[in-house]
């Protein structure tokens, strides 16, 4: 039997195979070499309109309609002359008027304020301690309501509704936010498979490609063998066959270790953007403070 033929086709047959898969191996991690800038840059692009949002939730005039939901309130202010919120701690009030009207913003301070300047003016006046033997003329006191300004209500609506559209921007946001986390997730499971093919080519070129080429070229009728002797295998080492085989595997084996620093290198830079997915991002109320839900 020639075993020339046969290592020769071996070497040929596993080289080209190889050669096949390593190629679309390249081609591969080229497309998510690129593909991890992509969104290292759409996270960029996440944070610059989270910022904006919240930004611009910075700038709309809740204390204002806060207060004038309270001011113009004739609900509230007769239950302060019937005394229905004395007695109750600050914390006790908030939640009352929280929840008697929804439309009010969770910023405790200007309800507050807006409560306390319409409970200086509605507050019952102190019981007179009546002494027997004297007459008493009892005179009930008659508040005019508040009458709010012409349009206000308008331009509270269109307040609202600059809030409101935000708000619906930053839903979308919180989406995409969780449809990004969720995309770099199944990118790293994508990067787990081809860490694995360029594992299994790491092994199999030097054993169906470089080691069947190291016993050419031989005799017709010779059979090849396996040695241990030390001085044979440090003989053959130094030939300028094996040498030439040893920069060959050398050379391949070093591109797949560099294909698996560059997949450590995406993951790394995954995992940096998968930590910098705060809670904060997916949460309204890092958005805006003041939202009640």
């Amino acid at each position: 039997m020639d075993w020339n033929w046969f290592f020769s086709t071996f070497s040929q047959s596993a080289a080209a195979l190889l050669g096949i898969i390593g190629a679309f191996t390249i081609s591969k991690l080229i497309g998510i070499d690129e593909k991890s800038f992509i969104f290292k840059s759409d996270f960029e692009d996440l944070i610059i309109a989270y910022q904006k949002i919240k930004n611009s939730f910075s700038v709309r005039k809740y204390k204002w309609i806060n207060r004038t939901f309270i001011f113009y309130n004739d609900d509230i202010a007769k239950q302060i002359q019937n005394r229905e919120f004395e007695g109750l701690t600050e914390r006790e009030i908030l939640d009352k008027l929280y929840q008697q009207d929804s439309r009010l913003y969770k910023n405790d301070e200007s309800v507050l304020n807006a409560f306390n300047e319409l409970y200086e003016e509605f507050k019952p006046k102190e019981e007179v301690k009546r002494q027997i033997g004297k007459i008493y003329v009892e005179t009930k006191s008659f508040r005019i309501p508040k009458i709010p300004p012409e349009g206000i209500w308008n331009r509270i609506g269109d307040e609202r509704d600059l809030i409101n559209q935000q708000l619906i921007n930053s839903a979308e946001l919180i989406a995409k936010f969780c449809k990004h986390s969720e995309n770099i997730q199944s990118f790293n499971g994508g990067l787990n498979i081809i860490k694995i093919i360029v594992w299994i080519l790491i092994i199999s070129f030097p054993l169906t490609v470089i080691y069947p080429l190291h016993f050419l070229p031989m005799e017709v009728g010779e059979q090849p063998y396996l040695t241990f002797n030390l001085i044979q295998i440090f003989k053959n080492a130094i030939s300028i066959r094996n040498v030439l085989l040893t920069i060959f595997l050398l050379s391949v084996e070093g591109i797949f270790v560099y294909f698996l620093y560059r997949i450590e290198q995406i993951k790394k830079m995954l995992q940096g953007i998968q930590e910098s997915h705060l809670v904060e991002y997916r949460d309204i109320n890092s958005y805006c403070n003041y939202y009640n839900e």
